[in-house]
């Protein structure tokens, strides 16, 4: 037997050949009577059983049903019974869509009435009567009803003076249908469900929280330095965060640092300032240039060659006298200049 089910049997009409009773010979012969590839090979049914019956009482209620509402009709049932010993008790049951031919040894023509919706509310009308009926007989008290909530509630509002037992039963009907939850519905494997999303929502949120700390971490102290220094420091870094905006600010104790990102060396010119700064140098030199090759002022040009030996040289000296200047803004940052804790 497969895993889950606890019994089968196959119910078949009284002119069916015999051999029908064998899984393997019905499915074969169903399958030759197809021609197409995506043929309709059975119609199947998972239906529940009460719980409160035993396990003969289950078995006895389903072959019951399906002898009368399937069989006589002309159909085979295939039934497997799952689980009767559990919280979820059930049957499926695989139903030929064919007629018998004549002699029983095979099938003819297809009955489109049996998939009709009407057929099929009439079935779940007689598997709640039918079930009710063995329900009674075993002396137990409760009943099931094939109707939706919502029907079963407008027939007790119906009722001009309702009692107090109809009253609270209409109430009752008043919720959301019970949702069938299929092989999740054992109970242990859903409670073992909830608790592993319980750990993994945890782990998420500690994760989450982790990464929050760390981006939010104060930056370290800044390593000690003079009174005069950090003075100094701290009124530079005030203009450089109140003329360009690119500082950022961090917390280190009781103390906010503004932490520079930027490493242009005119931090406290503004943009226009510095735009006019470089076309003012840029003029100066084209103008110290064109004297030096020229000769200066109402002298006249020299020839050719020696203007581009004289260009040579002239770009030589501006370089040299680019680095000096450069030297000097850096010897002069780096006498004022402190290490500040930078974001991490």
């Amino acid at each position: 037997k497969k895993k889950g089910i606890s019994d089968s049997v196959i119910l078949i009409p009284q002119e069916a050949d015999q051999r029908f009773l064998k899984p393997e010979y019905l499915w074969n012969t169903i399958e030759k009577s197809e021609k197409r590839k995506d043929a309709q090979l059975a119609r199947e049914f998972n239906i529940a059983l009460p719980v409160e019956m035993t396990d003969e009482q289950k078995k006895a209620l389903a072959i019951d049903f399906c002898n009368e509402n399937f069989v006589k009709n002309g159909m085979i049932a295939d039934i497997a019974f799952h689980k009767l010993d559990s919280d979820n008790p059930h049957f499926h049951v695989m139903l030929t869509t064919r007629k018998l031919t004549p002699d029983g040894s095979g099938f003819g023509q297809k009955v489109r009435e049996w998939n009709s919706k009407e057929q099929l509310q009439e079935w779940r009308k007689s598997w709640a009567d039918t079930a009710n009926e063995h329900l009674q007989a075993a002396g137990i008290d409760a009943r099931i009803d094939h109707r939706s909530l919502k029907d079963q509630k407008a027939e007790l509002d119906a009722i001009p003076s309702p009692t107090v037992e109809q009253q609270a039963q209409a109430i009752s009907l008043d919720r959301p249908p019970t949702i069938h939850r299929g092989h999740s519905g054992n109970r242990e494997r859903l409670e073992r469900f909830d608790a592993l999303q319980e750990v993994k929502a945890s782990q998420e949120a500690k994760a989450l929280n982790h990464i929050e700390i760390n981006t939010l971490k104060p930056s370290p102290p800044a390593p000690a330095s003079s009174p005069a220094a950090s003075s100094m420091d701290a009124k530079q870094g005030g203009k450089k965060a109140a003329s360009t905006g690119s500082a950022a600010a961090t917390v280190s104790g009781s103390n906010i640092n503004l932490v520079d990102e930027t490493t242009d060396k005119n931090l406290h010119l503004t943009e226009a300032q510095r735009e006019e700064l470089e076309d003012a140098e840029n003029k100066e030199a084209a103008a110290k240039k064109k004297a030096y090759l020229t000769g200066g002022a109402g002298v006249p040009e020299i020839s050719e060659t020696n203007k581009i030996q004289s260009n040579t040289d002239f770009k030589n000296k501006l370089r040299k006298v680019k680095t000096a200047i450069n030297k000097e803004d850096e010897e002069e940052e780096n006498n004022h200049k402190i290490n500040r804790p930078r974001l991490k």
